[in-house]
């Protein structure tokens, strides 16, 4: 798993970029928001993937990464951070937010800073899929 970001960073735009599913939940309406990854790293386990708007997806113990077609899918994880910048408001430690969902005996479980309503994750669905 060491080299995963170098990994990430080499796959096509198309495939390293596009819409996150956390947990089977998608953050926004599926296929409406586009996030372009910028960058990434692996240190200590986690896997950090900073995209073009400042937003930051952290992947705990990332496990089982894959693609199908145009889906980049990480099946497993202990834990996932996805945080972003309010759209459209400055970004300011005020507009920072986050969605934190971390796998508890067989449950994902979410915690969030967030003014939307947001679900706990499904366990049987992949960590993270950016379409």
């Amino acid at each position: 798993m060491n080299n995963i970001a170098e990994k990430f960073m080499e796959l096509p735009e198309d495939v390293r970029s596009g819409s996150i599913k956390i947990f089977g939940r998608w953050f926004g309406k599926p296929y409406d928001n586009y996030h372009r990854a910028v960058s990434a790293k692996y240190e200590n386990n986690i896997l950090n993937i900073s995209f073009i708007e400042g937003e930051t997806l952290e992947i705990h113990m990332p496990s089982d990464p894959e693609i199908d077609g145009n889906v980049l899918r990480i099946k497993t994880a202990e834990t996932v951070k996805w945080s972003w910048y309010y759209y459209g408001k400055p970004k300011t430690k005020e507009n920072l937010f986050y969605l934190k969902y971390t796998v508890k005996e067989n449950e994902v479980s979410v915690n969030t800073n967030s003014p939307f309503s947001v679900t706990s994750g499904i366990i049987t669905e992949a960590a993270v899929e950016i379409h």
